[in-house]
């Protein structure tokens, strides 16, 4: 079955989105907006956890593979159980991060990338404990077994990265506003009521306050989420989805999940028209 005809059914599995969605609703409870969930998120290290934490466990299982091909067991043994140990804050990540996912078919797939992870991490840590009580082939074997779901987990968690673009920059492929463009008479614009414009495919979000105007793109760096939607409050904007909190002025980030600042743009008045366009 050709790989794209797997991925599309899995994609259209409502089981596996329904899933996915209760394990959000729990998870949302549990780790509200706030510093745990930043740090989650990898918002301080503006680049998602998830994928950086998934090289250790991935790396050592990987070696615990070739020693076994050399006959090295006690070195593969601790390795296995070094990738064990470093799979739970792999997990936990992971797990923050589908449950910011809004897209059902990016659920179902991120499921069953989840789906995967645990049965490959079942499977080595069985591999540890067959070792622990001397049944190398058996370990060995759990090993082999549990690294080809690795592999294909793995291969699922490229799909969400690079095809679906979860924890992917929302604005990152935004064309810039090179020139001054105009897009909404002055007038039009009231203090402390944002308006979304469109700049050339952009949305834009402007709002004025005290005799300024700032504009900022209107998605979400996070998952896209409508700024002009959100809670303004003290110079910044909250996104109605996932909660992350943006600068009006500059975009910087002061609370995630977002690990990406907003994009803002340069504003002027000119002949009676808002123009804007983005920064040198």
């Amino acid at each position: 079955m050709p790989i794209e005809t797997i991925l599309n059914r899995l994609e259209r599995m409502s089981g596996l989105d329904m899933f996915g969605r209760k394990l959000g609703r729990v998870y949302t409870k549990v780790v509200r907006p706030g510093r745990v969930r930043d740090v989650l998120s990898g918002t301080f290290m503006r680049h998602p956890a998830h994928p950086a934490l998934t090289d250790m466990t991935i790396g050592a299982w990987t070696s615990a593979i070739v020693l076994d091909m050399f006959g090295a067991r006690r070195g593969s043994e601790i390795l296995v159980g070094v990738g064990a140990l470093s799979a739970v804050p792999t997990a936990i990540t992971g797990l923050n991060d589908l449950s910011d996912i809004t897209d059902n078919q990016t659920r179902s797939v991120a499921v069953a990338h989840a789906a995967g992870n645990v049965a490959s991490l079942s499977l080595f840590v069985a591999s540890y404990f067959a070792r622990r009580s001397g049944a190398h082939r058996r370990g060995v074997a759990l090993a082999w077994t549990g690294f080809a779901v690795l592999n294909a987990a793995g291969y699922l968690g490229g799909h969400l990265s690079f095809r679906r673009g979860v924890g992917v920059n929302q604005t990152a492929f935004d064309d810039p506003i090179r020139s001054w463009t105009p897009v909404l008479d002055a007038g039009e614009l009231h203090d402390e009521k944002p308006v979304r414009v469109g700049v050339d495919g952009t949305d834009v979000m402007l709002y004025g306050s005290r005799g300024k105007i700032y504009a900022l793109s209107n998605r979400c760096t996070h998952r896209g989420g409508p700024l002009h939607k959100g809670k303004i409050a003290d110079g910044c904007v909250t996104c109605p989805w996932h909660l992350s909190v943006f600068r009006i002025d500059d975009g910087e980030i002061v609370r995630g999940p977002a690990i990406a600042p907003a994009v803002t743009f340069e504003t002027r008045i000119h002949e009676g028209k808002i123009e804007v366009r983005s920064h040198d």
